[in-house]
């Protein structure tokens, strides 16, 4: 358990950052890498040690410059990001969390796809099959009149469709007791579930529900559904949750959905998790402090704080 205390732009957040670049070979403050490197300066290099459960050590590095990216992992460089971000299993927790819940589907998609990725070893191949079907049939939509040349890509989509919708599904029911679990400790919802959209209607079919939208989709250049559409949304009493739950709560919440992925991690797995969390007392009084801090150390994972 490391503390990390110091006035206001130390840098206490930036050394999360560098922990969580690290893990996930992006920024949680900056969607532009130039915003990273020091001024004055033309690149940055992280490098980091981590100790397996049988002690062993492994060094990861980024390195990014004019030039690109350059990754490597025990001293190899690294050809697929996939294979840095499964060495080091990060979650983070900052005052920006409920953008989980406010900020729309892509923030639980994301939130879904690293849990199903970190269990499921077949996920990754089959979410490439699916972006490359995806990204030549929006391809297609923008170059080609042809109804045939769109139409072509349906089944291979379909199939690749599939194949997600049914690892995010199994994923989903396993998650659910873990939050559940960690929800009565933390924060009482009553009336609180979760409903799974995979992005399309399921009773139409992804085929038939890609030839009805053909007309939308040609004008809009691509395609409007499929799993990249898909959500896992916190409903209370039917309403969305965000409608009904205050700032504090909403932290709450958040923090019962990454501890449940952390401890279905160290289920399956045997890996623990790391966490970042940054400026903790946002939104929490002492109490509900106490509560989060006493369920992350029960996970026995290292935790960083600020």
């Amino acid at each position: 358990f490391n503390l990390i205390v110091g006035a206001n732009g130390s840098g206490k957040t930036s050394l999360l950052e560098a922990i969580y670049y690290l893990g996930r070979v992006r920024s949680f403050r900056t969607a532009r890498p130039k915003h990273l490197i020091q001024d004055g300066q033309t690149w940055f290099r992280l490098v980091g040690r981590i100790a397996g459960a049988d002690n062993t050590e492994q060094t990861l590095g980024i390195e990014r410059g004019p030039q690109g990216q350059t990754l490597r992992l025990a001293g190899r460089p690294v050809r697929q990001l996939a294979d840095l971000v499964r060495a080091l299993p990060i979650q983070l927790l900052d005052p920006d969390s409920h953008l989980m819940l406010e900020g729309g589907p892509r923030y639980r998609r994301r939130y879904l796809d690293w849990g199903v990725f970190h269990v499921e070893p077949t996920y990754h191949s089959a979410w490439q099959r699916y972006a490359k079907a995806l990204k030549q049939r929006n391809a297609a939509l923008r170059t080609s009149r042809n109804p045939r040349d769109v139409g072509a890509w349906a089944p291979s989509l379909a199939q690749a469709a599939e194949v997600l919708h049914s690892l995010r599904r199994e994923y989903i029911a396993l998650l659910l007791p873990y939050v559940q679990s960690n929800l009565e400790a933390l924060v009482d919802l009553p009336g609180l579930e979760f409903r799974y959209q995979p992005g399309w209607p399921e009773e139409t079919g992804l085929e038939t529900a890609l030839a009805e939208r053909y007309t939308t989709d040609l004008k809009r250049g691509f395609t409007q559904v499929g799993p990249h559409r898909a959500d896992l949304l916190p409903l209370i009493d039917g309403v969305p949750a965000i409608e009904r739950v205050s700032r504090g709560q909403q932290k709450q919440l958040v923090t019962a959905l990454l501890l449940a992925q952390a401890e279905l991690l160290m289920e399956k797995s045997r890996r623990p998790c790391l966490f970042l969390i940054d400026d903790l007392p946002a939104e929490l009084d002492l109490g509900h402090r106490e509560r989060v801090l006493e369920r992350l150390l029960a996970l026995q994972s290292q935790v960083y704080v600020t």
